[in-house]
């Protein structure tokens, strides 16, 4: 048995290989080196562990930026991101919707993302639902998050390995068997960010996600976990937050939303539908319809944005400036703005 087989068996064990032969398999891997059904039962056995392995995911962000890097926005001086790890209760897209009016705020968002795989309608699929065409060339993403203050991620410019692991598990769903890849997907991101806001589905997932992005080098994202099983920032319930820092020091806390200053409400008003449903209801919320749940939900989330942008130095400030913008026109407007300038770069009218 090699080395890299017995790796396998020890997933599947259950016990902990470590961070440098995790390195070693990755690279194996992404070389082609690797049989197929021998990545399945590895993929398989990261993704049915629970709580996901701290070690396994610190080896895979450091092979990521070892070998792929990231990618710089020349003309953006201060791009964050609004991104969940999708797996828990299912909602109408609140992050991307956040995006939209955290832009409208003053930030600027380089939103990631992906299609469905938790939900019935991923950032992706709304995104193409709302008419928008997702650029993907880096100098055209630049020049949109420039020019409209918000920018968007797309599948093609992620690290190649993450691909290769898409393909080898075929036609087996990748939504099932390569669920680990798809909690850390947030800490994928492949351009440099100055800050992040990262939903997690389970309080467990979000604490091992913090911890593993302060052992390499990250900073300035807030975590957060609704205690209502969700990996976003709720207008109800308890929000759990992880704060880590750009020293890499973490601070925990949690809230409830109704001292927070938010109603409350029903939360079967933020849950989602398919992508077209939910592109209606975005605009709405854009708008400043209600219901309550949905704009105070999203006023939380965009708080969170513009705090780790530098904008505001609390979530409650940024809360306000998110329910003033969506109030006011401002956030529709901002859409509407990003949206055409979207179609204008693809049809070659914006040079």
């Amino acid at each position: 048995m090699s080395e890299h087989e017995k790796l396998v068996v020890d997933l599947i064990n259950g016990d902990d290989p470590g961070v440098e032969r995790m390195l070693s398999y990755w690279q194996e891997v992404d070389r082609g080196a690797r049989p197929k059904p021998e990545i399945v039962a590895a993929l398989t056995a990261l993704s049915c562990a629970q709580p996901s392995s701290v070690n396994a995911i610190v080896a895979f962000l450091r092979y990521v930026e070892s070998v792929y890097g990231k990618v710089s926005l020349p003309s953006v001086s201060n791009p964050v991101n609004i991104v969940g790890t999708g797996g828990g209760l299912s909602t109408f897209n609140i992050s991307t919707t956040s995006a939209f009016v955290a832009a409208a705020c003053g930030a600027q968002v380089l939103k990631s993302g992906s299609r469905a795989y938790a939900s019935r309608s991923g950032a992706l699929d709304v995104l193409e639902a709302l008419g928008f065409r997702v650029m993907t060339r880096h100098e055209d993403i630049d020049q949109m998050v420039s020019e409209t203050g918000i920018g968007f991620v797309p599948e093609s410019c992620y690290p190649a390995i993450c691909r290769r692991l898409a393909l080898s598990c075929m036609p087996m769903n990748f939504k099932t068997v390569g669920q680990f890849i798809n909690r850390l997907g947030p800490l994928l991101c492949p351009f440099d960010l100055a800050g992040q806001v990262t939903g997690a589905s389970t309080l467990a997932l979000m604490k091992t996600l913090a911890e593993a992005a302060a052992q390499v080098g990250l900073g300035n994202i807030l975590f957060s976990h609704s205690s209502l099983g969700v990996d976003e920032i709720l207008s109800m319930g308890t929000n759990h937050f992880t704060w880590l820092d750009e020293s890499g020091c973490q601070t925990n806390w949690s809230v409830n939303a109704l001292s927070d200053g938010c109603q409350g409400g029903d939360f079967c008003n933020l849950v989602g539908a398919d992508a077209r449903a939910n592109a209606e209801l975005i605009k709405n919320v854009l708008k400043g319809q209600g219901p309550i749940e949905r704009l105070e939900t999203v006023a939380m989330n965009v708080g969170a944005t513009l705090m780790v942008a530098g904008i505001v130095d609390d979530i409650s400030k940024g809360r306000e400036l998110a329910l003033e913008a969506m109030g006011t026109g401002k956030a529709i407007e901002a859409f509407i703005n990003a949206r055409d300038y979207s179609l204008e770069i693809a049809q070659g009218v914006v040079c």
